[in-house]
């Protein structure tokens, strides 16, 4: 349904398609400026958190409308579609999944609208706003297959301005909710590329791992490496085993376990980055020819971070390669984890649901792949 004035009229603003939908051509192309962080000019003296943020139950809403939120996930996550959004930071959200995605930046950032706070002179308003996408994706029924499917490691970006330009240009914040439960957990390590493209740093010396919960929300900072394991994928037969430990985001235990997620055995994620004084080239607005097929809900997302549990990662811990780049092989991960007791941690009640990993030296190597350089 599309948003109605108090008389019950259709708002007018929605009557006609947004700007960004009626440009024609191709988008031109400003190149960003950064700085010796690698962040967007000033972000970095924004005062924002860049720390690693775990809320369990953040999503605040009903059993109900979480399924039509996850049904619009459905709708949105097809081929047709572009590969992301734009939702302003300023703009007025027009469905569900834009709302959540306001809820988000007023989450983390809701400090730079205080006036007064001198954020304005460093904030280009109208290059400001989310960038989302969803992820809904079908499990198959052969657990070894599903045990194969993740997501490749990565810096999220400006696709394009890498494409054209060959320039790393990050967003300040990343961000990943989720919908269902159980599934793979997120990886993220502290290793960053700089803006031409070169490896920053040496050996890798932390990371957290993410599980996934039902209306948990985990925010990091946008420049670090990151990406679903598939070698982390919860084994069938331990399902089974932490189905009663699924909450609702309200705390319930239990209560999401007859959701039509868990029967058809999907997993469902709300993916949003944070973009302040740049617009990542190319994305723009949901249509607006889609709205009457989502839902216009209200969302609302809040609570305190958890406390990470520690791990440390011994030197004799088994190494894993991971291969990666935009073609999958320009870079090599050669990471240590002990993926049994990871795996086992999710079911623990006495970890926290999201878990920093301190490496040993030599723990985590990551370095360009020789196979690309022969290339």
């Amino acid at each position: 349904m599309l948003p109605r004035t108090s008389n019950g009229q259709v708002d007018p603003s929605l009557m006609s398609p947004p700007p960004e939908t009626n440009n024609v051509g191709e988008e031109e192309m400003v190149l960003a400026s950064v700085d010796s962080y690698g962040r967007i000019l000033g972000v970095s003296e924004l005062g924002l958190d860049f720390s690693f943020k775990s809320i369990d139950n953040a999503l605040q809403i009903s059993e109900k409308d979480l399924r039509g939120i996850k049904l619009d996930c459905r709708y949105v996550d097809s081929p047709l579609f572009p590969n992301t959004f734009w939702m302003p930071a300023n703009g007025k959200a027009r469905c569900s999944l834009e709302r959540l995605a306001i809820s988000i930046f007023n989450l983390h950032a809701s400090k730079l609208r205080t006036k007064g706070s001198g954020s304005d002179n460093f904030i280009d308003w109208e290059n400001t706003g989310i960038e989302w996408w969803v992820q809904h994706c079908e499990r198959t029924r052969d657990s070894k297959a599903s045990e194969r499917k993740g997501i490749g490691f990565h810096w999220d970006k400006d696709e394009e301005m890498r494409c054209k330009a060959g320039i790393y240009v990050h967003a300040a914040l990343s961000t990943v909710t989720y919908l269902t439960y159980p599934d793979t957990p997120t990886l993220v390590v502290n290793k960053r590329i700089s803006s031409d493209g070169k490896l920053i740093g040496g050996s890798i010396k932390s990371g957290v791992l993410s599980y996934p919960r039902v209306g948990k929300h985990f925010a990091f900072d946008a420049r670090l490496l990151h990406g679903v394991p598939p070698l982390l994928h919860p084994k069938q037969a331990s399902r089974k085993r932490k189905k009663s430990s699924a909450q609702s985001p309200n705390g319930e235990e239990g209560k999401y376990e007859k959701l039509e997620d868990l029967e058809k055995d999907v997993r469902v994620t709300f993916l949003a980055n944070i973009w302040i004084s740049h617009k990542p080239v190319g994305v723009k607005r949901l249509p607006y020819s889609s709205l009457k097929h989502l839902s216009d809900i209200q969302v609302k997302l809040g609570g305190s971070p958890s406390k990470l549990t520690v791990i440390k990662v011994s030197k004799s811990t088994k190494k894993h390669l991971f291969n990666f780049g935009p073609t999958g092989r320009e870079y090599e991960l050669d990471l240590a984890l002990d993926v049994e007791r990871l795996l086992n941690s999710d079911a623990d009640k006495n970890i926290s649901s999201s878990i920093q990993l301190d490496f040993a030296d030599e723990n985590g190597i990551l370095r360009h792949s020789k196979k690309s350089v022969s290339a």
